[in-house]
């Protein structure tokens, strides 16, 4: 008995359902007529899902495996079995996806849940404020998570410092679903909107591969890219795409659903990335590939698009793929609050979150949830003016119970202020500091300025 292939190689849990979820695998090999299935992890069987043979012959199998909703999210090993046959071992990972969250290294996030058709303010999540414009074609669909965007075709409103990165390491990734393409497609690249002029580009290709190009400050190109046996793109069905640039150790590396897919070493005496002033790019096509047919517009659907500003490690890439099985704290702002000063809406960002509490033993403060996603917490804090200054913990709590910690500042009010805190703005209206419009007035920015990082080096 040979097993030669397994599609998708992963199963779906979906814990705030509460109820077993059933995906359906597709195994291709040799005498699998008669096979039978179950599912184990550190060689015990892992009894939350039941494998199941819907049919078989010789060269496939068609299997569904009920995933409990208490299922560990990771690895885990289906063992084929045939009497007469050695038993054979495929890896697979039981997986929750979610949408991304705005951690300490994020230039922006894109989450893409605008509910206009044709051309749309595609507004990002993050603190650099790089808002993008949809094109007259594009349509509102069905994302992986929420709303998704069709024929897209997004620039950036303006050149944006926080994306010239010279010589860091950073990281693009996002969420694709495309069908059969006639010609090549950018789905993420900071070049024109008709693929010239490029400072990176991250691509789908026709033949289903992911493609990649970095060009340095004298016009020598890196490249990667992804063998499309190893994993399409284009079969119709969501994936995770990742490029991660690391230029400490001068690797270029491309991942596909968590895995990686191309790894590829700089070129002898690559340079900082140039600057060539060329926008955010998102689902345009590449005037310069060779051929081919289809329109200027992306014709697939892109959702969650975000960029890092550092090289994220392959654990990392796997997590933000297969999901968390525990919460996590990955922002916070503002980072302080003035004693005194009346309630300040504090916003925390990270996994795991929807429908969890938040608390502090603080004495003199108060902690009142006004709204929860999978990815934010908005949270009123009150300090009054018996509480003590300094560093205090907010414990966040999920539906479940576990928890996590984030440290969090309270300071004395100046002498002379009776007003409260001057860190309590709208976080939808505050002005970054750090970013201008081509020298005009401050790019608006969800983000208060005072913002804490939570969590270490990926």
């Amino acid at each position: 008995m040979v097993v030669n292939t397994i599609t998708p190689g992963f199963v779906l849990r979906d814990r705030a359902l509460q109820q077993p979820v059933v995906s359906r695998l597709s195994v291709q090999g040799t005498n699998l007529s008669s096979v039978t299935a179950r599912v184990v992890r550190d060689d015990q069987a892992l009894k939350s899902v039941v494998a199941r043979v819907e049919n078989s012959t010789d060269s496939q199998a068609q299997l569904a495996l009920t995933v409990a909703p208490t299922t560990p999210l990771g690895p885990a090993q289906l063992v084929l079995s045939k009497a007469g046959y050695a038993d054979v071992v495929v890896d697979i990972r039981v997986i929750e996806p979610g949408e991304f969250a705005v951690e300490a290294d994020t230039l922006g996030l894109w989450h893409l849940d605008e509910r206009e058709h044709g051309v749309a303010h595609l507004l990002d999540a993050g603190q650099n404020g790089i808002n993008l414009t949809s094109s007259r074609a594009s349509r509102v669909t069905d994302g992986r998570f929420g709303a998704g965007r069709n024929l897209m075709r997004a620039s950036a409103d303006a050149n944006n410092s926080a994306l010239s990165l010279g010589s860091s390491s950073f990281t693009v990734e996002g969420w694709v679903k495309a069908p059969a393409l006639g010609r090549e497609y950018v789905l993420v690249g900071k070049e024109t909107n008709y693929g010239q002029n490029t400072d990176f580009t991250l691509k789908a290709l026709p033949n289903g591969a992911l493609h990649a190009e970095i060009y340095d400050t004298g016009g020598l190109v890196w490249l990667a890219e992804t063998s499309a046996v190893m994993g399409s793109l284009t079969d119709d069905q969501w994936h995770v795409f990742a490029m991660v640039v690391n230029r400490e150790g001068e690797w270029l590396s491309l991942y596909i659903d968590g895995q990686l897919r191309a790894l590829v070493p700089a070129p002898a005496g690559f340079a900082a990335m140039r600057n060539l002033a060329q926008p955010l790019q998102l689902g345009s096509y590449d005037v310069d590939a060779n051929g081919g047919l289809g329109p200027d517009e992306f014709p697939g659907v892109l959702d969650e698009i975000r960029i890092s500003s550092t090289a994220h490690k392959p654990d990392k890439i796997a997590s933000d793929f297969s999901g968390y099985d525990e919460p996590q704290a990955t922002f916070v702002r503002p980072a302080m609050v003035r004693k005194g000063g009346g309630p300040v809406e504090v916003m925390v960002s990270g996994y795991g979150l929807r429908g969890a509490t938040v608390t502090t033993n603080h004495p003199g403060v108060t902690t009142t949830v006004v709204s929860s996603t999978a990815t934010t917490i908005k949270v009123l804090l009150n300090a009054s003016d018996a509480a003590p200054a300094g560093v205090m913990s907010l414990t966040i709590r999920d539906a479940i119970g576990r928890t996590v910690t984030v440290d969090f500042t309270i300071e004395e009010r100046p002498a002379g202020n009776r007003v409260g805190s001057t860190n309590a703005k709208p976080l939808n209206r505050i002005s970054s500091n750090r970013d201008t419009n081509n020298g005009g007035p401050p790019i608006s920015s969800r983000f208060n300025q005072h913002a804490k990082r939570v969590g270490g080096q990926r």
